[in-house]
C-alpha cells in the first residue's frame, strides 16, 4: 500500500538502435542527468543466475503461469532513501509457451515491467519525496527520448500533465489513510497480544497527527477492516 510509480518500456521493432545499445545509453544518460545511484548493466540470461524477471500471466480461469525471459539486459536506479529502486532495462519473452498456460501471452518483442513505490521517500518530507517520485518519472522520460514506447501509471497523478499539486495532495491523503489504517491495527494487535504491528508510517514524524486524519477521512473503512480481522 502506497503511491507507486508503474511503467511498462517497449523497444519498437523499427527502432534503428539495437535494443542492447538502447539500454546502454538509458542507463549512460539517467548518470550524466544525476537522477540517483545506478547500478552497473546486468545480463538476464533465462537462468536464476542471470536475474530472471518473470512476468505473470493470466491465460486460463483460475490459472496464473510465469513467463521467464529468454534474455535481456537491466540496471537499477536508485533515487533516494526509503524509496523503492527502480529497476529498468529490455528482455525477450518466448511468444509461445506451454499449454498447461495456454498458447499465446502479450510480451511480444522487447519489453520491460517495472515499477517504485516512492510513497516511503515522504517520511523525510516534502522536498525529499518530490525529488525522489520526479526522478523516476524523469528516467522513464529519457527511455522516450530515444524512442521507445513508455506506459506510465502513476498513482500520485503527477503524471502525464506534471501536476504537483496533485501529488502532494495524493500524498498526504494516502499518508492519512496508511496511519489511520495501521494504528487501528497495532491496537488490535496490543490488545489481542497478538504478534507487534510494523509499518513504515510509525518512522513518519507527523504520525499521530497523520493518523487522527485518517481516521477522521476512513473511519468508517478502518473499523470495518479490524472488526474482520478480530473475528480471526
Amino acid at each position: 500500500m502506497g503511491l507507486t510509480i508503474h511503467y511498462t518500456i517497449r523497444w519498437p521493432e523499427k527502432n534503428r538502435m539495437f535494443w542492447a545499445q538502447a539500454v546502454r545509453e538509458a542507463r549512460l544518460r539517467i548518470a550524466r542527468r544525476r537522477l540517483g545511484r545506478v547500478s552497473p548493466l546486468r545480463e538476464t540470461d533465462g537462468t536464476w543466475a542471470g536475474g530472471l524477471q518473470f512476468e505473470p500471466i493470466r491465460s486460463q480461469p483460475g490459472q496464473v503461469g510465469e513467463v521467464p525471459p529468454l534474455c535481456g539486459r537491466r540496471f537499477t536506479l536508485d533515487v533516494g532513501e526509503d524509496c523503492e529502486p527502480a529497476v529498468m532495462g529490455l528482455c525477450y519473452y518466448p511468444p509461445c509457451i506451454p499449454r498447461t498456460w495456454g498458447d499465446r501471452h502479450r510480451l511480444r518483442g522487447w519489453i520491460y515491467r517495472g515499477f517504485s513505490k516512492t510513497q516511503y521517500a515522504g517520511l523525510h518530507g516534502w522536498t525529499h519525496f518530490r525529488r525522489c517520485h520526479l526522478a523516476v518519472i524523469r528516467a522513464l522520460e529519457v527511455w522516450r527520448e530515444l524512442g521507445a514506447r513508455v506506459t506510465i501509471h502513476d498513482e500520485g497523478d503527477y503524471w502525464p500533465d506534471h501536476d504537483e499539486a496533485a501529488l502532494r495532495r495524493n500524498l498526504d491523503q494516502m499518508n492519512a489513510a496508511i496511519a489511520g489504517a495501521a494504528g487501528a491495527l497495532k491496537d488490535l494487535a496490543d490488545d489481542d497480544g497478538g504478534s507487534p504491528v510494523q509499518s513504515p508510517i510509525f518512522a513518519h514524524p507527523q504520525f499521530e497527527r497523520l493518523e487522527a486524519e485518517g481516521v477522521s477521512q476512513h473511519g468508517k473503512k478502518i473499523a470495518a477492516l479490524t472488526r474482520v480481522l478480530g473475528r480471526r
